[in-house]
């Protein structure tokens, strides 16, 4: 299992929090490591061995260009 995760900075970029995401979309191609991107999906909960995890169900996921 390949599991995708982005990084979710807060405003002052010190603290970063992992955040789990899937594509709705069976033939997306996931970012590079480092791209940043933006989601917009539904924030889901989901059972995986007895364990209870969440991920972002991403109907949307772009790739932004760099900001120089």
């Amino acid at each position: 299992t390949t599991y995708h995760f982005c990084v979710v900075n807060d405003v002052t970029l010190c603290c970063g929090i992992p955040l789990e995401f899937i594509s709705t979309d069976e033939n997306f191609n996931y970012p590079n490591l480092d791209q940043k991107i933006m989601i917009s999906g539904k924030f889901e909960k989901y059972d995986e061995l007895g364990n209870i995890y969440y991920h972002v169900v991403a109907d949307e996921i772009l790739i932004l260009e760099d900001e120089q």
